[in-house]
């Protein structure tokens, strides 16, 4: 499976638009070939790949004939991945991988064609003096054309600019360009041209009745939606195994459920508490990989900065087959987690409560007073926390009131970004200090964990013949000044006028 990050501008232009020379490139800009591009689109009869941004297409002619999947990753970005024309499903649906990538959108709906785009393509390769690709220019004219019960048929030209070797700041000076010459910028893709009004309103991007403007309920839920459309947009990645995709897709459930805790009493309850019962299952799930992923990382570093006489017997290779193994059992449970209808269900119920939240009468109150009350609230929480754990008896206590410490540092951090809109900078610094606590007694936590596993693997290592347990003992004394060094820090910082100075 071929996949690349596509970063390009679009411009819509007139039939008589000439295309004027692009910075630096002078006669190195030269016309490559015109092709004849045919892409059939497919998508659910609702459009839920259209709304969200996602693209399924088989495409003929070119050079990149075959099946494309196009997935948002930023702003103005998105991956593409390609899988060849010749698949068993080429005469039919997509391909299984690309439809499992696409699935949560989907959740169980058919795919079936829904536009064609006919498209004469002329391409040039901008090139800087050193001959160096900076950007393909296609020059686009283009036929689209509906499918299913009613058609219709649209014309346009338009000019894409994508690119290659080239920077950020060359896209802006092409974009200048491009501009005082006539072309007007256009963000739309052909897809959504073509289907025009068609395309249903995503529940992250539509006002919801049940929030009435400046309320308490429309600042949550404008904060809800992004971390919905987050949780759907890691989904592909997790599927993939990307790098951090897990990491972030438990972040962004881990914010769904933190709001709905924290602002629990302005929302309709039974149906928030629901959605938590079914998100803390999600997040455990992706917690089970990323706390693997944690680990491996952990001991991989901390087994080559020691000396290599330290390192008695095969050190790594009981690490690896320990936590490996339990990586490779927690992934197989999440893709089945993912796979499940439990967890459509649980799309399902998201959108619908974004789509029509039902707020109580303090939601529907106007939310600075509201928003400033909730996160000073979690602001004594974490406090409170902090000073019990202060007080614990070092060893099993602190280590579990630093823990509650911990889930308090972090519901205080998501609060304080809710409330970003409305408080600003201060609600900034106050989530930066609140992150820079639940870090601390993240590292703290990870180090407590990696005791438990080190005296775990020194006992396997000690029941064998040719190994030894020397090396998991002196990781695990390494772990018990690393956690003494986190309350350390912690307690300093806290103490140092951080729960006054930053409180709302």
């Amino acid at each position: 499976m071929a996949e690349h990050f596509e970063r390009e501008n679009k411009y819509v232009v007139s039939s008589d638009f000439v295309v004027p020379p692009l910075p630096g490139v002078k006669s190195a800009q030269s016309a490559l070939r015109t092709d004849q591009l045919s892409a059939t689109y497919y998508d659910s009869p609702d459009l839920r790949l259209a709304r969200a941004h996602v693209t399924l297409r088989r495409r003929t002619g070119g050079d990149d004939a075959g099946w494309h999947l196009k997935l948002p990753v930023a702003p103005g970005a998105r991956e593409e991945i390609h899988r060849p024309p010749s698949t068993p499903s080429e005469e039919g649906a997509p391909p299984d991988d690309l439809i499992d990538l696409v699935s949560a959108h989907l959740r169980g709906q058919p795919l079936k064609p829904v536009a064609r785009i006919d498209t004469a393509r002329t391409r040039w390769v901008a090139r800087d003096r050193s001959g160096r690709q900076l950007a393909e220019v296609a020059d686009d004219q283009i036929i689209g054309r509906t499918l299913g019960a009613t058609t219709s048929t649209e014309r346009w030209r338009e000019i894409e600019v994508e690119l290659l070797e080239g920077d950020e700041t060359w896209l802006r000076r092409a974009d200048r360009e491009l501009t005082a010459a006539g072309a007007t910028s256009g963000s739309s893709s052909k897809l959504d041209r073509v289907l025009a009004d068609r395309i249903p309103a995503h529940p992250a991007a539509r006002r919801p009745r049940g929030a009435s403007r400046g309320s308490t309920a429309e600042v949550l839920w404008e904060y809800l939606a992004a971390q919905y459309a987050e949780l759907l947009d890691r989904d592909p990645a997790v599927r993939r195994d990307a790098p951090d995709a897990v990491h972030k897709m438990r972040v962004a459930t881990r914010r769904l459920r933190s709001t709905l805790r924290t602002f629990s009493r302005d929302l309709d309850q039974n149906r928030a508490s629901r959605l938590d019962a079914e998100l803390k299952w999600l997040a455990s799930a992706l917690g089970e990989v990323r706390d693997r992923e944690v680990q491996i990382e952990r001991f991989t570093a901390q087994l080559a900065e020691l000396p290599r006489d330290l390192v008695l017997g095969p050190v790594q290779a009981r690490v690896d087959q320990t936590l490996l193994t339990a990586y490779h059992d927690g992934r197989r449970r999440l893709l089945a987690a993912l796979a499940s209808d439990r967890y459509h269900a649980l799309l399902d119920d998201l959108e619908s409560f974004l789509s029509a939240p039902t707020a109580t009468k303090r939601g529907h109150r106007p939310a600075r007073a509201e928003v400033r009350r909730r996160v000073n609230k979690a602001h004594r929480r974490l406090d409170r926390r902090l000073r019990r754990a202060r007080r614990a008896t070092p060893g099993v206590d602190r280590d579990e009131a630093q823990h509650r410490a911990r889930k308090a540092a972090k519901r205080l951090r998501y609060a304080a970004e809710v409330a970003r809109p409305i408080e600003g900078k201060r609600a900034k610094k106050l989530a930066k200090q609140a992150e820079s606590i639940q870090e601390l007694l993240g590292d703290r936590q990870d180090a407590v964990v990696a005791r438990g596993i080190c005296r775990d693997l020194a006992v396997a290592a000690h029941g064998e013949a040719d190994e030894t347990s020397f090396t998991f003992g002196l990781l695990l004394g390494d772990e018990r000044c690393r956690a003494s060094e986190a309350d350390r820090k912690v307690f300093t910082k806290w103490a140092h006028g951080i729960p006054n100075k930053y409180r709302l």
